[in-house]
């Protein structure tokens, strides 16, 4: 699951929204999205995904601690290839950044993958295979997730015609509600379950720091 896409591949009405404009309350002082990762910020792993990805737009939500995240996504991604979006709402809960990517995305993107930048495992393999499945399944699938077995995980792929509902969106349960309601529109894609780890606790990234 390492291969990368050329160039050529980029679908440029596709966008990687990474979202990371949360607290990190839960890391305690330290803002986990800047947590050291093999000499590189955590968050970082997830930008180099989506930019090794065929997703031909990135845009990366911030909110808390803003100028530092723009400068350790900045200090390291080619320039022009990114956009950095604030989201000064970011206390209001995680579908504020929902709202703020999805109205930063290029008139005529056709879908938008939302991504967790504090799942540092997730790879430019397991977004263009989500990817390819909007390409190829049958219409009435609309909506692409990463899963392990039942479990619904990340990314997950909207097409364009739930562009609006990311848009209204409340709270803190960002999409969670949307999917329940179009479940018959939804495909799960597996992946491994190590590929699903997330970093929320300091017992979190002591786990993730056995699996590299």
């Amino acid at each position: 699951m390492s291969k990368s896409s050329g160039p050529n591949d980029k679908r440029e009405d596709i966008a990687a929204i990474i979202l990371a404009a949360g607290r990190s309350s839960r890391m305690g002082p330290q803002n986990k999205l800047l947590l050291d990762t093999g000499g590189k910020p955590l968050l970082l792993n997830a930008v180099q995904a989506a930019l090794h990805s065929r997703a031909g737009q990135i845009i990366i939500v911030t909110g808390h601690m803003h100028q530092e995240i723009s400068t350790a996504i900045s200090e390291a991604s080619p320039a022009g290839a990114i956009c950095i979006v604030h989201n000064p709402d970011f206390a209001d809960g995680l579908s504020s950044s929902l709202r703020t990517g999805v109205n930063a995305m290029s008139a005529g993107t056709r879908a938008a993958m939302i991504l967790l930048g504090d799942m540092p495992l997730i790879t430019s393999s397991m977004i263009d295979r989500l990817i390819e499945c909007y390409e190829t399944m049958a219409p009435e699938k609309r909506i692409f997730a990463g899963a392990s077995g039942k479990h619904r995980g990340h990314p997950v792929l909207w097409d364009s015609t739930f562009f609006e509902g990311l848009r209204l969106t409340t709270g803190d349960r960002g999409a969670r509600d949307l999917l329940q309601r179009n479940e018959e529109a939804l495909e799960l894609i597996e992946f491994p379950a190590n590929r699903q780890v997330d970093i929320d606790t300091p017992e979190d990234y002591r786990h993730y720091c056995t699996l590299k």
